[in-house]
This record gives structure tokens, sequence and C-alpha cells, in this order.
């Protein structure tokens, strides 16, 4: 079944500030909906208006001054970069509250959204915004076609193992697992899971390292696995979880493939 995500669009160059540079306030009228909260997709408006991009951005820096963030690898604020943002979803951030009064210095507005944990994606996805807070179907062909766009898994010896790993498919009679076909990108995966906040958490395998309480010997499988990994997200009372099952590690789609837990807090 489709995974409807909440969206918000923005104009330029607001979008910079929010993925990158620590805007913690979204402005918005009186209007917008006060009850949601969680995580959403950002969205960047198509309205273009040179002159009033640079009096904004001149605006945001002394915000910014006031309110000091290191960003790192952020993309450089020209006017060419903000111009390829328009008409895409670019990143997620959560709207934590909605307030009248704040003592940030990026409130300007009757309305505040409290913003923390930006994500800002590889690739911008193309989609029609509108406005107020809309709905975006995550696991649509659409926006399948977007993720992809650029992969290059026709070719064998480009995929990289986060390019080639799994396709996933949401199993209804496990919610919290993945199910697994083979040869298509990760990417597709991992943005999906991204856009609905969760993190990635550990792998079973002997490349990487696993918490000091979780045992595991590399010799379980498919089912054990599982059964481990349930146990101690219970055991950490993690209830919002995902397990995906990587094959990438390992040539026999029915071989002992890898597990990752990715988890949402």
């Amino acid at each position: 079944m489709p995974a409807m995500m909440k969206a918000i669009s923005v104009r330029v160059p607001w979008n910079w500030y929010l993925l990158y540079a620590g805007k913690d306030i979204e402005n918005r009228s009186l209007h917008f909906p006060h009850s949601y909260r969680g995580r959403v997709l950002l969205h960047v408006s198509k309205w273009w208006n040179k002159n009033k991009i640079l009096r904004d951005i001149e605006l945001a820096n002394q915000m910014h001054a006031k309110q000091p963030y290191s960003f790192m690898n952020a993309p450089a604020l020209t006017l060419p970069y903000l111009q390829s943002t328009c008409g895409n979803i670019i990143g997620s951030i959560q709207i934590d509250d909605y307030v009248e009064q704040t003592s940030s210095p990026w409130y300007t507005g009757k309305l505040g959204l409290v913003i923390r944990d930006p994500i800002a994606f590889a690739e911008p996805i193309p989609y029609r915004g509108m406005l107020g807070l809309f709905s975006v179907d995550a696991f649509s062909a659409q926006f399948d076609r977007c993720l992809l766009r650029k992969s290059p898994c026709n070719s064998q010896q480009a995929c990289s193992r986060r390019q080639k790993v799994i396709c996933a498919s949401e199993d209804h009679r496990m919610g919290n697992q993945y199910t697994v076909l083979n040869e298509c990108a990760f990417d597709r995966v991992e943005k999906k899971l991204t856009a609905m906040g969760y993190h990635y958490d550990f792998a079973c395998t002997y490349s990487t390292k696993q918490p000091s309480d979780f045992y595991w010997t590399g010799k379980e499988t498919g089912w054990e696995m599982r059964r481990k990994l349930k146990s101690w997200c219970a055991t950490h009372s993690i209830r919002d979880y995902k397990i995906v099952r990587n094959t990438g590690y390992v040539h026999d789609l029915h071989g002992p493939a890898v597990y990752e837990l990715w988890v949402r807090k």
C-alpha cells in the first residue's frame, strides 16, 4: 500500500537556509494547519524573482549572524544552484511544534513552525508543489522514476554496492520489514527510508561493528536474524524500525544475506 507523506513548499533562498544554515523556524500564516507534527518532505516553489531573492539572501544572512551555525558539505549559495532546486523535492525536515512567539532570529511571521533534523537528498526530485501542507505518494511510480533517473544499474560494472543491492517492497504481513527482489538500486530504498525519517543503525556483517549487546555469530539463518533484531529492538524499546535484507553482500539471493537495521526516532 502506498505510503503518503506530508510535504511543504518554500521559496528560494529559504530552502538553502533550512537545510544547511540552521534555520529553525519556518514562517507561515495563522491559516496553516497546526495539528501535524512529524517529518515532512521539503519542496521548493518554482517562483523566481532575482531582485527579491537577493534581498532575501541579505536578510537571511543577517538572521544567520545572530544565530551562527557551522554547516558542512553545503552547496554554494549561488543563483544557478537555487534555480536548479525550483520545482523539486530536495530533502526533508522535522516539524516539532508551532509557536506564535519565540526568541529565534528566524521568526518573522505570525506562525512559526519549529524545525529540526534537516536531511538533504543527494539528487533533487521533480514534483509539483501545492500551497499549505500537502500529501506526496512516496511509493508512487512517479516518485520512484525520479529517484532512479540517474542510476547506472544497466551496467553491471558501474553498479556500486549501494546501487545494485536490493529492490524492496513493503511486506504488509511484517510491517517492520522489507522483502527483497534482486538487481535494483539500493538508492531507491535508502531514499525512501530517509524521506520517512529512518536512519541506518547497523548491519550484521563482519566488516561493520554491531552494538556490544547484540550477539551475532554469522551462522544464523534468516528467521534467526530477524528474531534477534526484533528482540534487540524490544530490549532497547525501539518500536519504529525497518529490517532490510541486503543481498548485495552475496551472489545467491537465497543465501545468508546481510540484514540491516534502520531506525526512526
